[in-house]
């Protein structure tokens, strides 16, 4: 435990510290500002647009800190030679790969609040927003960026940043358009539709994480709809760090 505590602190002060915590708070009053100044243009409904375009924004941004500060992660300790000294010591990868996971979970839980705070604690200043609506949708929000952060982790264990950040990018926007791809290639003859199939079962649903359009109905949702996604989160990131464990045990450092 004390081990796995160590790799949690270590992975969890290099995402925060320096200038990748002054980018986010940086970041956070520009969504905060944009959010209030697109809702002030608009004609109507400007609690909906501020609560549409302030949930997309700080899914996205949270997203792209997110792929970058993980699959960088892995490269740079080795550059910087803690990785040597964390492997030898008396410590298992799977140690390792869970103190990563978990410390990555917590840096993007604290950035996701910070951008979450800053958008939508100034705009309560000016609109009534449903707030348990907005809580259970950004919930739900960090379930998907902890499988993107289980998914990172997996492909910076067995390649480069540049790739791993790839890799994650379109994965996060296959897993969020795989209705649209089972639909396309179901079109396309047999070879296609198997594909289709194959892609769907393959790649994670981050759908299922996303209630950005039905947040004002997020909270009379049924229990065993957030137990299915919750449990769905779970697996999917168990087989990624188990995965990305394999994928280590096999890479020469």
């Amino acid at each position: 435990m004390t081990r796995l505590l160590a790799v949690i602190k270590l992975t969890f002060t290099t995402v925060m510290r320096g200038r990748l915590l002054v980018a986010v708070l940086i970041i956070a009053l520009g969504l905060a500002g944009t959010n209030l100044l697109l809702a002030d243009i608009s004609l109507q409904q400007n609690v909906r647009l501020v609560t549409d375009i302030g949930l997309l924004m700080v899914t996205l941004v949270a997203v792209i800190i997110t792929i970058v500060a993980t699959a960088n992660l892995v490269l740079s300790e080795q550059e910087r030679g803690t990785i040597f000294l964390i492997l030898p010591k008396p410590i298992s990868i799977g140690t390792f790969i869970g103190g990563k996971f978990i410390g990555l979970g917590a840096a993007s839980l604290i950035i996701y609040l910070i951008l979450s705070l800053s958008v939508f604690g100034l705009a309560a200043f000016w609109y009534q927003l449903p707030w348990l609506n907005i809580g259970m949708t950004l919930l739900f929000g960090w379930l998907d960026l902890l499988v993107i952060t289980a998914l990172a982790t997996l492909f910076a264990s067995f390649s480069q940043p540049i790739l791993a950040t790839l890799l994650t990018a379109a994965t996060y926007v296959i897993g969020h358009s795989l209705s649209l791809i089972v639909s396309a290639t179901a079109k396309g003859g047999l070879i296609l539709y198997y594909l289709g199939r194959v892609i769907y079962y393959l790649m994670p649903n981050l759908e299922k994480f996303n209630l950005r359009e039905t947040y004002v109905s997020a909270s009379t949702l049924p229990a065993s709809y957030y137990l299915w996604g919750l449990f769905y989160a779970v697996s999917y990131i168990t087989v990624c760090l188990i995965l990305a464990q394999l994928a280590l045990k096999r890479r020469e450092w």
